[in-house]
């Protein structure tokens, strides 16, 4: 009778125990990009760029490590709204790789990591649409506006306050889908304000960072 129950507890702890491995092994790639040198799939990023590992069991997964911010409940609600914005726009429609957020602890610095499903890159919106002639791009254009206008066809009032950044830069196309990957900031439950502190404190920009208090209504715009 105890067995299944036994069972059970077996593998949740093997499942618990995979997942502190991996965790530690993203640590590791946060401290040390080495393993990853040459993999960077691109440097149009506003807040990092985005790499993919060579090895290891996040081969398969593109890493996003963000400047670090010392102050625990924009971390705690950073978190919670990055959750919450994936689920919503799944709820709405919206094709996005499998995604997650970390907070990792770095030389006594917190910083926010996501870990997201790889897409290969040559489905990505913006170089196919370089590299195609115009009835190509008008058709890839096609596919996007559709999920854009649906995205905002479905949302309603009890869905609150919800964005959406739909550039060609944050669209893949695979198998005529469109596929949207930029969740960071997580553009929901977010002020006008808020969001303009965000970008300001995240920007690799060191202007930015500097004159950005000053500009936010501008940059959050």
């Amino acid at each position: 009778m105890n067995q299944p129950f036994d069972l059970q507890i077996i593998l949740r702890k093997e499942l618990e125990e995979l997942i502190m491995k991996n965790l530690e092994t993203l640590v590791e790639l946060v401290n040390d990009r080495s393993n990853c040198k040459n993999q960077n799939i691109s440097n149009l990023g506003y807040f990092c760029v985005p790499f993919r590992p060579q090895t290891g069991p996040f081969s398969e997964k593109v890493i996003k490590i963000y400047r670090h911010i010392n102050d625990n409940k924009v971390l705690e609600k950073l978190v919670q709204n990055h959750s919450e914005y994936i689920r919503k726009l799944q709820e709405k429609g919206i094709n996005v790789p499998e995604t997650e957020i970390h907070i990792i602890n770095l030389e006594k610095r917190q910083v926010p990591v996501i870990v997201q499903e790889a897409i290969d890159p040559k489905n990505l919106m913006r170089d196919q649409i370089i590299n195609s002639k115009l009835n190509q791009t008008i058709y890839l254009l096609e596919i996007a506006a559709k999920v854009i206008a649906n995205f905002w066809n479905n949302l309603g009032p009890e869905d609150g306050r919800v964005g959406f950044h739909p550039s060609i830069r944050n669209f893949a196309i695979e198998d005529d889908k469109a596929i949207f990957f930029d969740s960071f900031p997580p553009l929901i439950n977010y002020s006008h304000k808020e969001i303009g502190a965000l970008l300001t404190a995240f920007s690799e920009n060191t202007l930015i960072r500097i004159f950005g208090p000053l500009l936010q209504p501008k940059i959050s715009m």
